[in-house]
Parts: structure tokens; sequence; C-alpha cells
């Protein structure tokens, strides 16, 4: 019995204060009369549920749109809508939040510029590495891509010979061959070398088969970063091999290795770092390469591959059933300026540029699609931060989700829930709304590999486009994807078919 009420007394107390710690995060915090989810008011527990359900992005558009510009999604956190004051909160120098810190791979030891939550640290970083990024030296390695598009060309071919005298003659799982084909050209700009895996026709060291799995784990430790650098962030599982980024860093490991071996290295992006740690010792350290390679990796093959797919897709299943929509606008550009002679039998990048249609669908698959569909979040420093006419306390999280700004009805009109190309034909409309484009983010913290993803983009959908007739397995279906921190594809089904061949 003394046992028996020891333990109700137990309970009873830690109910107590369970019941404060709710009501004093829910009541008693400086954002209390900022609306939202009522769960999301005392527990980070909202955020994790949205990260499994798949559809934060969804739920976010939503909650802006009912409760307006500011939404609280955490007991201190607040979700800010307003694409003005999304750009205040970015392009402001505020330190980011812990979240970041997870990317940090293998371990806290390799931080690199995705996991430098320091805007002053990762200023002086992205000096170090942007020559790497730059579109003059991404450039030089068009060559090579050029390579990796015919290769993937090739091996769609066989596919789609390979399965003529099947039931499901033609079709495609377009999200495997394209994620293999983007992280091939990210060995090759980084390290010289393709990764292999469009050669191979599969992964390699788990790095493909596993990313899923690791994009799932990062968004659900990023809500919880202490835990993630006390268990399986832990140091002294990353030298035992354990660790659940441990394949991409393997993998990035060994193509360094072979780098060192390979008398064809050209001046690609390792060269451009290394060339800036010797000739400038003093601000560049010794490991920043390595880490920026990491991040290169980590973050640059399945966003691009996921953007690509979703520009296909948009192109191909909208805009009317009666094939005169989207994608018979951008043929008929990409015909006629093949007709013209000014297209390559791989299409280049400079090509690709004069090609105002192609470039409108791009930039709209941007907006509608943004690959990061997490928030970019930044702490309130000791002084406070005025966002609009609110200003908000120490130690509060403002954060931005490029979902929410991208389809702002304010900024890109009633339409902003659907693709449409021709926003970017109008240069004075461009001009207007482009600064609002959320897709790379903005401020310190952009996307460095975009010319990158850019270049990719360009080309590959060019070609594909030019090259084969593309159908939805099912009237606007064939392309699913989840939001878990990334927004990729579950499968990509489409029927393909070299144009002007029979049947």
């Amino acid at each position: 019995m003394i046992v028996s009420s020891l333990f109700s007394h137990i309970a009873i107390g830690l109910l107590l204060i369970l019941t404060c710690l709710i009501l004093k995060r829910r009541y008693a915090a400086a954002i209390r009369d900022i609306p939202g989810p009522f769960f999301a008011s005392f527990t980070g527990a909202w955020q994790v549920y949205k990260l499994i359900t798949g559809d934060q992005h969804v739920a976010m558009i939503e909650l802006h749109r009912k409760h307006g510009p500011f939404v609280r999604i955490s007991h201190k956190e607040v979700s800010v809508g307003d694409p003005d004051a999304a750009r205040e909160v970015l392009q402001a120098h505020l330190r980011k939040t812990d979240f970041y810190s997870v990317f940090s791979l293998p371990d806290h030891n390799y931080v690199n510029q995705m996991s430098e939550c320091d805007p002053k640290e990762q200023i002086r970083k992205s000096r170090n590495v942007n020559p790497g990024y730059a579109l003059s030296n991404v450039i030089r390695s068009e060559p090579q891509v050029d390579e990796l598009i015919r290769l993937l060309e090739q091996r769609l071919d066989e596919c789609i010979n390979a399965k003529q005298a099947e039931k499901h003659a033609g079709i495609i799982d377009l999200n495997r061959w394209l994620t293999y084909f983007t992280f091939d050209v990210l060995g090759e700009v980084t390290f010289s070398q393709a990764f292999g895996f469009l050669a191979a026709g599969h992964g390699i060291r788990g790095t493909l088969a596993n990313s899923r799995y690791l994009i799932a784990y990062l968004g659900f430790v990023g809500r919880y970063p202490a835990l993630h650098h006390a268990t399986l962030g832990n140091p002294l599982l990353s030298r035992l091999g354990i660790q659940p980024t441990s394949h991409i860093f393997d993998t990035v490991e060994a193509a360094m290795a072979d780098r060192t071996r390979n008398p064809h290295v050209r001046r690609d992006m390792m060269a451009q770092w290394e060339e800036v740690r010797a000739t400038r010792p003093d601000r560049m350290a010794a490991d920043e390469a390595g880490n920026a390679a990491l991040a290169n990796v980590g973050a640059g093959g399945d966003t691009t591959s996921a953007t690509i797919q979703a520009c296909l897709h948009f192109v191909v299943n909208s805009g009317g059933s009666d094939n005169m929509g989207f994608l018979h606008r951008l043929r008929e550009e990409i015909d006629g300026a093949q007709d013209r002679g000014e297209l390559s039998e791989t299409i280049s990048f400079a090509e690709t540029q004069k090609l105002p249609y192609l470039q409108a669908c791009i930039k709209e698959t941007y907006r509608c699609h943004p690959a990061f569909g997490s928030a970019y979040a930044r702490i309130v420093p000791t002084e406070g931060f005025t966002v609009g006419d609110r200003k908000f306390s120490s130690g509060t999280v403002l954060s931005v989700n490029a979902w929410v700004i991208n389809t702002s009805r304010s900024v890109f009109g009633a339409d902003a829930d659907t693709f449409n190309p021709d926003r970017w034909l109008d240069a004075i409309e461009v001009k207007r709304i482009g600064p609002y484009l959320m897709h790379w983010g903005t401020g310190y913290n952009q996307c460095p590999g975009r010319n990158l993803a850019n270049l990719e983009a360009c080309k590959v959908v060019a070609q594909l486009v030019r090259d084969y007739d593309i159908e939805p397995v099912q009237q606007g279906g064939g392309f699913t994807f989840s939001n878990r921190l990334l927004c990729l594809a579950d499968d990509h089904l489409c029927r393909l078919k070299r144009r002007g061949e029979a049947g």
C-alpha cells in the first residue's frame, strides 16, 4: 500500500509539472496571441506529425491562408507568411537554429555551409567555396554532363526496347534514372569522375538506397538536435562506420581517394577549393574542401532530380487534355529551334537560354515545387527583431516556408496554386515577382549549388522533351512525392517512346 501510494503521488506530481509546463508554454509566452494549431502551441510534436504524414507544406499554406502572416507552429516558433516580411527575416544576418547542425556529415566535427549556424562563419565559408560553384566553373564540366545525358538516353532506350514485348511497354521510372543522372553529375563536377550509377544501372555503396531514410531521419532529429549529437550523431559512431550518414561519407571519401589517382583530373570544384586553401590557408581551414564536397553530394542529387521530374510532370500533365497545352507549346519552341539549326545533338546550356518558354516552365517549376519542404529558421537575437509592425523577443524562432511564399496570392495572383509559365514571359511582371521566388532560399544561406542545378534542369528537360514522347501512365498521375524535409518523388512512372518511331 505504501509503495502504491508513493507511485500515485509521483504520478500526480509529474502530471502537475507537465500541466504547468503546457500552460506556461501556451499562455505565458510572448507569442501567445499568435494563432496556430492547438498542440503546436506547447509541443514540437505537431511538426513531427507533419513530417510523418509528409504534407507539412500543404498544412502551412492552409494555416497562413486561414490565420494571416504569422502562424505559431511551436511554443517558441512563428512561421512568417508575408512575402516582404519573409525576405526581411532571411536577408537579415540572424543566426540559424540548431536544426541545421544535424547536417554536419558525418558528425559535428565536420561543419559545412549547410550546417553552419553562425552567419559570419557561413559568409566566410561561402566566400571560400563560391569559386567552385560559380557558373563559369560549372560550365567547364558541361562536356562531361553531356556525356552523362547521352548515357541517360542510352539507358532509357534500353529500358524501352526491353519492355516492347511486355504488357507495360515503355513504362519507365524516371525517378530512378534521373536520380542516377544527377548524382553522377555531382561526381563529375566535384571530383572529375562520375560515381557510376548510370553505368551500373543501380545504386552503389547504399548511397541512394539509404538516402530517403537519412532525409527522414534528419528531418526528425532536426527538431531534437541534442538527441542526435548524443546518440547517432556521436563521433564515436562515425568512426565505427555505423552512423546514418556513413554511406554518403564513405562514397565521398572513396571519390576523393580515386581523384588523387585520376590522371585526367580537371579544374573541378575540388581543384577550385584546394587552390583557395593553398593561396589563403589563413582564410580556409584544411577540412573545408572535404566538408563542402560532402554537403554538395548530400544536398544536390535528390533535390535536382526532384526539380527535373516536377517540371516534366507539370508540362506533361497540365494545360489541357487535347495536347495543345504546355507540352505542345514547349515542344513547338524546341522543334522550331531544332529546325533552324540552333540546337546541338546534345543541347547546350547556352542554347537553352535562348528558349524563353522553356525558361518560363523551369522558373514556374521552381515556384510550384520547392525541393526544400521544411522551413528556413532563424533565431531572434538578444535585442529583439521587428518584422512589419511586430517586435519579437530574444530566442523566438522565425521561420519561412518556401511553399507558403511561392503560393502567395498577393504576389502571384489568384492562380497562385496553378502551374502557369506565362507569368514568367512578361518582363515587367517578372521584375515584380522575381524577387519573391524562394526555391533557392535568399540571403546569406541561399543555395550555393543553384547554378549547377539550373544547368542540369535546363539541359535535361529540353533534351527529353525534344527526343521522347512522354505520357503519364494515367491522366494527371505518375508523379507522387512526400515532404519529409525534402520534397522528393516516391515514384515517377511515365510511358516513353523515341519520337518518330512507330508504335
